[in-house]
């Protein structure tokens, strides 16, 4: 299987949130997802104790046609990786994903009680005179909402990490193959 593949699956519905972006962008946060992907295949064959590699392959294939285009050549694992593995690699990537999100989401509550501080950003809410009436809806999230964020995205990752062990117990009690086989003629 393509690494591509799984990057795509990941970006359409586990990360873009709906997001409308450049087909630039897209592509490029996609490669990102397929260059985690390929540097955590050592981490999927540790867990799960097997002999995956990452393949370079000269081809044509364009991002949405099955494989990852980078430069003429697309990456695939050898050998190919099925659905069980996949899915142990996707949580992989959200684990992290999310932690990483927790990370700048509490990162920028810091940034913003710095900020705040200064007196850059107003707390007003309503203006009124006479009959008019402004009211004004806080773009900027609070330090707490912040804080609050940054726990939900902890939370999942957390979730992410469990379904991971889930998933390798369940492949090395029911998919993993004896790496030495005892017997009474082995000598």
């Amino acid at each position: 299987m393509y690494l591509g593949q799984i990057a795509d699956y990941i970006w359409d519905n586990e990360v873009s949130e709906g997001a409308i972006s450049t087909p630039e962008l897209i592509a490029t946060e996609k490669q990102k997802i397929a260059d985690y992907l390929e540097l955590n295949v050592g981490t999927l064959n540790t867990l799960i104790n097997s002999e995956f590699c990452v393949a370079t392959e000269e081809t044509t294939i364009s991002p949405g046609g099955g494989g990852w285009k980078n430069g003429g050549k697309t990456k695939l694992v050898s050998p190919s990786l099925n659905k069980e593995e996949s899915s142990i690699l996707i949580q992989l990537y959200l684990r992290d994903y999310y932690k990483k999100k927790a990370r700048t989401v509490l990162n920028s509550a810091t940034t913003s009680e710095t900020d705040a501080s200064t007196g850059s950003v107003s707390d007003w809410t309503e203006l009124r005179e006479g009959d008019s009436v402004i009211k004004r809806v806080a773009t900027v999230a609070s330090p707490a909402q912040k804080t609050t964020a940054s726990k939900s995205f902890e939370n999942l990752s957390a979730e992410a990490g469990s379904e991971i062990d889930t998933l390798v117990q369940k492949y090395n009690l029911y998919l993993a193959k004896p790496r030495q086989v005892i017997s009474k003629d082995g000598g």
